[in-house]
Order: structure tokens, then C-alpha cells, then sequence
């Protein structure tokens, strides 16, 4: 099936893993085997904060041509592959700067809730047990917390394997949200108008261009076409000039 533009919600961490000192990765990899000679990776963002709903840019430099994958810790703890992936299933980069996402198939969104996010990159000159995903889950979940994600990733790296390790953190807050609109002007009432409330300023979508108005009864403002009823007191008239004209009923004894 060909594959489409997957919208792909960076995954998240509210505040600093509690196990995570500031030289230990995030999923606690002790201890690390020897690294393969020459062989080092860094990862970093394009940007140190996020507003919830911008897109990310992911970058991945390696010394030499090797096997990457790259993981992330959400906000409930759950490990899960950003990369190798359904959309870009091959691990196997060059060496130099990559950047993720790095195919027009899929991109990398930022999501709620806020706090920090931890991405972690391994590189390898051999190819680790990380599968690319599926059409299903493209962004295959590791592990539901870290704890079980240390252990899932550690599965899945075949010993004596050396690799190299990286990571990096970014803050997401949310969008603060809009001022709430002022409230509408009152209507001002008609000039000379003294009695009871304003009538109304809207136009029935029914009412001719001219010969309809409003009478006061009740207590409240109804409308009316053509003359004026006998018993309202008080009635806003518009005139075939197109003038309103306000007329009153007095009745006197009962």
C-alpha cells in the first residue's frame, strides 16, 4: 500500500527521568560496552523549546557510516522508535549530519502535555534487533515504561555488539490561549428614546424592505408587517422613506 503523510506526535516526558543523572542516559544503560573504534554519534534539536502543535527537526551526527536508531520517552513513560521507522525503514546512514524526519512521508509534530522530552540515538557498526515498524504501528512502541524499556532495548542488542550512545532533552509547553474577545457594545438606544428598553437593531430575515417594525407588549419587542396592531401602546415604525418612526397608543379610563 503506498504510504501516505503520517503526522507523527513527537512523544514526551513530564519532567527529568527520576533515575537520570546528567551523564547517564535515559534509559539507564549500565554498563555500556566498549565503544567500536572511532565510532561516535551526537543528537540534538533544532530548537531547545516547543509550543504544542509546532513540528520538530531531528539531527543525528555519526563519525561513520553505521547503524542508527533513535528512541523517545513519552509523558506516561512509554519507550517508543522514531527512527528506523514504517516511512524509513533503513537504519544504515552515512556518516555526517542526518536530520528526521527524512523522507516528505511522514513529520514529526509536537504534542501535548507539556514538560521534557528525552530522544536517545544509538549507533552501531553492526545492525542491532530494532524492527522498522509496521503499517499499523509505524513507530514501533519498545517498551510501556522505562524500566521495561531498559530491558527491551538491552534485549535487542546482541552481545559482545560495542555501540555508541547519545542524547538530548527539549522543553514543550503549551500554546497559551487567546484573550477572550471584549464584550459587544451595548446598542444605543434610538435619539430621544426614553421609555422601556431599546428595540431591537436586527432585521427579521423575512421583514420587507420597508412597511414592518416593532411593537412593545409584554414586557418584550415583537415584530410586525404592515400596520401597527391596535392594542400595542408603544410601536417603531419604518416608513416607505425608509425613516423609523416611534408612535404611541395612550388609553385613557379602562
Amino acid at each position: 500500500m503506498k504510504k501516505t503523510l503520517m503526522w507523527m506526535a513527537v512523544v514526551m516526558l513530564v519532567g527529568a527521568w527520576s533515575g537520570a543523572a546528567s551523564d547517564v542516559s535515559p534509559l539507564g544503560l549500565v554498563p555500556e560496552p566498549v565503544p567500536p573504534p572511532d565510532l561516535r554519534v551526537n543528537v540534538w534539536t533544532d530548537k531547545a523549546q516547543y509550543t504544542v502543535g509546532e513540528y520538530a527537526r531531528v539531527f543525528v551526527h555519526i563519525s561513520q557510516p553505521a547503524y542508527v536508531y533513535v528512541l523517545s520517552i513519552d509523558a506516561v513513560g512509554q519507550v517508543r522508535q522514531i527512527f528506523p521507522n514504517w516511512f524509513s525503514p533503513n537504519p544504515y546512514l552515512s556518516a555526517g549530519t542526518h536530520v528526521l524526519p527524512d523522507k516528505p512521508t511522514y513529520r514529526l509534530r509536537v504534542a501535548a502535555p507539556a514538560g521534557v522530552d528525552h530522544i536517545q540515538v544509538f549507533a552501531s557498526k553492526q545492525p542491532l534487533g530494532f524492527q522498522s515498524g509496521s503499517e499499523a504501528q509505524p513507530f514501533p512502541l519498545i517498551a510501556p515504561d522505562p524500566d521495561r524499556g531498559r530491558v527491551e532495548v538491552l534485549g535487542l542488542i546482541p552481545e559482545p555488539v560495542g555501540y555508541v550512545t547519545a542524547w538530548t532533552s527539549f522543553r514543550i509547553v503549551h500554546q497559551p490561549a487567546p484573550p477572550p474577545a471584549p464584550p459587544a457594545p451595548p446598542v444605543p438606544c434610538p435619539p430621544g428614546w426614553w421609555w422601556g428598553p431599546c428595540p431591537p437593531s436586527w432585521t427579521p430575515p423575512t421583514a420587507p424592505p420597508w412597511g414592518w417594525g416593532w411593537y412593545y407588549d409584554d414586557g418584550s419587542w415583537h415584530v410586525f408587517i404592515g400596520e401597527c396592531p391596535s392594542y400595542a401602546r408603544v410601536c417603531w415604525h419604518l416608513g416607505p422613506d425608509g425613516r423609523w418612526r416611534l408612535s404611541f397608543r395612550i388609553h385613557i379610563g379602562n
